[in-house]
């Protein structure tokens, strides 16, 4: 899952750094509303019902081929419902965003509804079935076309409707070439509509919400400032903000399965050792990167938008903080929503989105991004500290104070010999991986990984290299060959 991630963020690096430059701020802060409207779609309303989907497929393998067909009808239902909403909508969104020029924008968005919930349909039905590998496939050739038709569109001269077209097409093309892969004969029992609709309204409703609560703040922002050129600049720090947590964000996917199935009393203990396992990974990965982007927020904002976004580079280091606090909430989040610890979340979630909307609306008017970021910070920090009360009670102590302590101490540590070498300017390219071995280095010497985990990361480390070049390939063989039947044999 972590090579879909990291395709991923090199494909939303790459596109959000080329709109950005070919853009302009003001036109790019146009981009970052429609971008965040079908992220939601995406990862939010089609995203919970994926969540929803592979946890009953993972938890109910007998009732495979029922669940599926159930998951079709549902996700044309939101398709249509969505779709309808933006299309009939769209001024009443424009007037809240203030900004006219925003509806007839809004109106095209219909458009990339319906093949992004098929796409994410096929994703659900993978990611149940734990078929990483297919997962990883066709979420690679989705970034793959993704990139490639929006930066032609662009190139064209399409503008912002490019993101809508290329959306769209994308997902379509993905999930035509890769339907085959769900379509192997499967447990043919069939699945209660109560049971299905039991597991997925609360997950849906929860799962919406936390993208909500990401998006929320800089709704706000545009709603408050009315200014494209400043909703531009923070659209450039939130975008750079995300690369660690996107990279990283398949332990939050490939958690979800491997807790779904350990619901009875007698394996918490199993269920508490996968999250605690994938707790301390997330964190001995993100922070370190969150940390060498801290450091160098000028250098990090010069070398990928150029000067005329040097105003985003006040905001970076509290955002990154934020989304770093955002991406260990989600990982807490999957794991309490796996065992069926729902409407708590769906509560908090609601308090936060509130939370941080008004705190916005005291500080943002009187200081800008600045404010922004900030209510970011405190309304995540918060949220947080109410799942991590809510994981405590339900699994119990499932990872050591003194060992994530230990983490963000040397990631700390990183982050002040990054920052004090930051007047080499380019020079500083030398310094990070000196640094980074450092972090190594001070982990290793405070005990927090040992031999065992030491040489088990070198032979993944391998592995993944192997398995991305593999995958590239097959990648490319299979968008060459898309025409010919699909070997279901695999």
């Amino acid at each position: 899952m972590t090579i879909m991630q990291i395709f991923a963020f090199a494909s939303t690096a790459v596109l959000h750094i080329f709109l950005a430059r070919k853009l302009g701020p003001a036109e790019y802060g146009v981009a970052g509303i429609i971008i965040s409207a079908l992220v939601v779609v995406r990862a939010g309303v089609f995203g919970s019902a994926m969540m929803g989907t592979s946890k009953l497929i993972a938890a109910r393998p007998e009732c495979v081929t029922s669940c599926i067909a159930i998951s079709k009808r549902a996700y044309a239902g939101i398709a249509a419902f969505i779709a309808l909403q933006f299309f009939f909508f769209a001024p009443q969104f424009a007037s809240y965003l203030r900004d006219p020029s925003l509806t007839g924008y809004i109106r095209l968005l219909p458009i990339a509804v319906a093949p992004l919930g098929a796409y994410v349909l096929l994703l659900s039905i993978l990611t149940g079935l734990k078929d990483f590998r297919s997962t990883m496939l066709v979420g690679i050739l989705f970034q793959i076309l993704k990139l490639t038709l929006i930066v032609g569109m662009v190139l064209m001269g399409l503008g912002v409707p490019s993101l809508i077209f290329g959306f769209g097409l994308a997902s379509l093309l993905a999930f035509l070439i890769f339907r085959k892969r769900a379509k192997l004969p499967r447990g043919t029992e069939a699945l209660p509509l109560l049971d299905y609709l039991k597991t997925m309204i609360g997950v849906f409703i929860a799962l919406t919400l936390a993208i909500v609560l990401r998006y929320a703040n800089f709704w706000n922002l545009k709603r408050i400032v009315s200014d494209s050129i400043v909703v531009g600049h923070y659209t450039a720090a939130s975008q750079l903000a995300l690369i660690p947590a996107l990279i990283f964000s398949g332990f939050v996917v490939a958690l979800w399965p491997a807790v779904s199935g350990e619901s009875g009393a007698s394996d918490i203990t199993v269920a508490r050792e996968h999250i605690a396992k994938s707790f301390k990974y997330l964190l001995l990965a993100l922070l370190p990167f969150t940390a060498i982007l801290a450091a160098l927020p000028d250098y990090t904002i010069l070398m990928a938008y150029g000067k005329q976004y040097l105003p985003a580079s006040r905001v970076l280091p509290l955002l990154l903080v934020a989304i770093a606090v955002l991406a260990t909430q989600s990982l807490i989040m999957s794991a309490c929503l796996a065992l069926g610890k729902t409407w708590p979340i769906v509560a908090t979630l609601l308090v936060a989105i509130v939370g941080i909307v008004l705190i916005g609306n005291v500080i943002i008017p009187r200081y800008g991004i600045l404010g922004a970021a900030a209510a970011e910070v405190t309304g995540f920090s918060l949220s947080g500290l109410v799942f991590g009360a809510l994981t405590f009670r339900t699994f119990g102590r499932f990872t050591s104070f003194a060992q994530g302590l230990k983490i963000c101490a040397s990631s700390v540590l990183l982050f002040i010999v990054v920052h004090s070498f930051a007047f080499l300017g380019r020079g500083i390219v030398l310094v990070v991986p000196i640094a980074f071995g450092l972090y190594l280095l001070t982990v290793r010497l405070l005990g927090v990984l040992d031999d065992n985990e030491i040489r088990e990361g070198l032979a993944l480390a391998r592995v993944f290299i192997a398995n991305a070049n593999k995958t590239l390939r097959a990648t490319f063989r299979r968008m060459a060959n898309s025409q010919s039947p699909v070997d279901t044999r695999r």
